[in-house]
């Protein structure tokens, strides 16, 4: 698994040293959810959503790092199908 920050309106990939890039294998792995989560709030990052890659893009998870209540359920919702396609595997 990959831990991607994507920009919502852009697409980009967050590249490292405030780059971005639209290949997402030249995107900056933060490792973790919590690493990219963390890394967006701290950088006042808006727009931009967390994506957690598995090989195939079908696979992908997208989470926002946005406070809304909304944005709280869907990633409620995206750890629920996370850990549902963790026992599959």
């Amino acid at each position: 698994m990959r831990a991607l920050i994507r920009h919502l309106k852009t697409g980009l990939f967050y590249a490292g040293d405030q780059s971005w890039t639209a290949k997402r294998e030249n995107a900056w792995d933060f490792l973790t959810t919590f690493r990219a989560l963390t890394f967006a709030g701290d950088n006042h990052l808006r727009g931009v959503e967390v994506v957690l890659t598995f090989g195939e893009a079908k696979y992908d998870l997208a989470l926002s790092p946005e406070p809304k209540q909304r944005r709280r359920e869907e990633l409620l919702r995206g750890v629920r199908e996370l850990m549902s396609i963790r026992e599959n595997f």
